[in-house]
Formats: structure tokens, sequence, C-alpha cells
């Protein structure tokens, strides 16, 4: 009987945990996802960084190239990607990222199709 009551004990203190996780979980969640228009601002933006490191790559300056992919991925981090396109977001900023790495070691070539694939991805993503 004492073992009844301990796990009955245990599985209301679980429920109630549960339970107010969940309302502050949601009241976390509104209003945080900023609109449609500033996922598109902050995609134009990463686009843009990444398009500008990709000429650098293809210039021979891994050093700009670098600083580019950095605020490219920043502005990745900014978006707030659905279920329709959280896998290209994801794959695009890898790609991006370490593109930038690797102008910064020198090899741009490696580079150049990195980045040139990350910006591909980014173009094929409709919001």
């Amino acid at each position: 009987m004492l073992q009844k009551k301990n796990l009955l004990t245990i599985l209301m203190i679980a429920l109630f945990s549960f339970f107010i996780a969940g309302g502050a979980a949601a009241e976390f969640d509104e209003g945080v996802t900023p609109d449609h228009g500033q996922n598109k601002e902050n995609l134009a933006r990463a686009l843009a960084h990444a398009e500008e490191a990709l000429a650098a790559a293809k210039a021979g300056d891994g050093k700009a190239a670098y600083a580019h992919t950095k605020e490219s991925v920043l502005k990745l981090k900014d978006l707030y990607p659905d279920d329709t396109w959280a896998a290209k977001h994801q794959k695009a900023s890898s790609k991006i990222r370490v593109g930038g790495i690797k102008a910064k070691k020198g090899d741009l070539d490696a580079a150049t199709n990195l980045i040139e694939s990350g910006v591909t991805i980014l173009k094929s993503i409709n919001l």
C-alpha cells in the first residue's frame, strides 16, 4: 500500500511539472518568431553576404571571403525556419560556414565550391 501511495505521489508531481513546463514554453514561444517580413529581410542579407563571400573567394581574397561568410551565417541564425525549408536552411548555413573556414585556411577552390553551393540552396528557399 505504501508503494502505491509513493507511486501516485511521484506520478502527480510528474504531471504537475509537465503542465507547468508546457505552460511556460507556450508563453516563451509567443512573440518570439519574427514576422514573415523579418525572415525575408534576414534571408536577403544572408544571401547578399554569401554572394560577396563567393565573389571574394573567386577573386582570391580569402580574408574577405571569410568575413562575409561569418556575416552570412550570423544572419542565417536570425531566421526562424519552418518545417518546409528548415533542412535547406541548415544545409546552406553549413556549406557557407565550412566554405569560410576553407577560405581562411587559403583553400579558395574548395571555399568557392562550398559557398557557391550554399548560395544556390539559399536562392531555392521561397518564403
